[in-house]
């Protein structure tokens, strides 16, 4: 009698679980060979729960997305460090303002930025911090750009909101481009100072955001920035830490997982096992196989598994990298579709002792990490590989 022992991956829990055994067993009955199909359900025992009721996680679960005073502020940088530009282009919707007599407002702030250099103190700071000549590149680029003679349009006389934009704009575009170049952040601390610099030399010494700036589009960038993910830091860790939790607990205490399994393999007695892996449940197999192979196991099978990365990196707990897989190692298929961003490849790195199938479900990534189920080329490939290896 052969038996298909499937092994679920990270993040499954029990209807997940059920429903995805459900359509193994049917696939399986569908092929006509006479296997059973069982399971080594390990999410509820072994996976991941934030054990201390989420102590660790900041404002848990009390944070709401207006207790934050620097919301609106880290909001607004969260976009201008993507694109620098942006407050500029908001500004050219603003009402436009009575004109006074003589040179419009628009002209004066044109001919005021595009002949801007900034004080020997403020060029002294950016020096200080290695951005003096990315600096002089982003004041050029604001100057020259289309977004700066459209937001010109709607300045008044001393045009400080547009000044304070400017110098935001100017530092946003320092920084991007130095991340870009690989240095470090800077603390919002000395962000600030840099834009506090230019914003003195630029006439518009005046700290905060505007209130029509925070009314216009606060609402947008609280849902896309850094206060949408704060005021729903609670469920994010909730929803998050199966998924990352159940692998960062495997790898740091592999032992119980792979205790059970290796119980589940005995209850099986002396009919013929296959083990079929699914992403973490492949690297359980592949780790417990590594130390020790029971003698009802035939082969292993890994679906979508992240076994041959987490070993090429050298965080596989029973196999450094560089150590072969151990002689007493059952034949290997290891089923893979190139549009799974969580799946890799093994012959790469344990040569022979491996088999690499490609799969194409047609499904996009995430889609394609849950797609093998229903792929008649999935199980064409495990039938081949179970009559192979009989």
């Amino acid at each position: 009698m052969t038996v298909l022992l499937f092994v679920h991956g990270t993040s499954v829990r029990e209807l997940r679980h059920d429903d995805t055994l459900a359509i193994i067993t049917r696939q399986v009955s569908g092929l006509g060979r006479g296997w059973s199909v069982e399971t080594c359900y390990w999410g509820t025992a072994f996976g991941a729960t934030p054990g201390a009721g989420g102590a660790t996680v900041p404002g848990y679960p009390t944070r709401r997305a207006g207790d934050d005073p620097q919301a609106k502020i880290l909001a607004l940088w969260s976009v201008l460090y993507t694109d620098p530009f942006y407050e500029l282009r908001v500004l050219k919707f603003k009402p436009t303002p009575p004109q006074p007599f003589g040179v419009p407002p628009s002209h004066a702030l044109l001919q005021a930025v595009r002949a801007f250099t900034p004080s020997a103190d403020t060029v002294e700071l950016f020096a200080s911090l290695g951005l003096a000549d990315l600096l002089r590149d982003a004041i050029g680029s604001i100057a020259a750009s289309r977004e700066l003679e459209d937001a010109a349009a709607t300045a008044t006389p001393d045009a400080v909101e547009h000044r304070q934009a400017i110098a935001r704009a100017i530092v946003a575009n320092t920084l991007a481009t130095a991340q870009d170049a690989g240095v470090p952040a800077l603390s919002g601390w000395m962000r600030d100072r840099l834009v506090g610099a230019l914003a003195t030399d630029l006439r518009a010494d005046v700290l905060g955001l505007p209130d029509w700036l925070t009314k216009s589009v606060g609402s947008l960038l609280a849902r896309v920035t850094t206060p949408a993910l704060l005021a729903n830091r609670a469920s994010l860790t909730d929803a998050t830490t199966p998924a990352v939790g159940d692998i960062l607990r495997f790898l740091a205490r592999p032992h119980p997982v792979e205790e059970y399994l290796h119980d589940r393999i005995a209850s099986l007695g002396d009919q013929d096992v296959y083990l079929l892996g699914h992403s973490l449940g492949g690297i359980i197999c592949v780790d417990l196989l590594a130390r020790t192979v029971p003698p009802n196991v035939r082969g292993l099978i890994t679906v979508g598994s992240q076994a041959p990365y987490v070993y090429e990196i050298g965080a596989l707990p029973s196999l450094p990298t560089g150590a072969p897989l151990p002689r007493a190692m059952p034949p290997w298929l290891n089923i893979y579709d190139p549009h799974d961003m969580l799946a890799y490849v093994a012959e790469g790195v344990f040569g022979d002792r491996v088999r690499d199938v490609a799969i194409y479900s047609g499904q996009p990534f995430p889609q394609a990490h849950t797609a093998y189920w229903n792929s008649p080329d999935v199980w064409a490939s495990i039938g081949e590989f179970a009559n192979h290896e009989r």
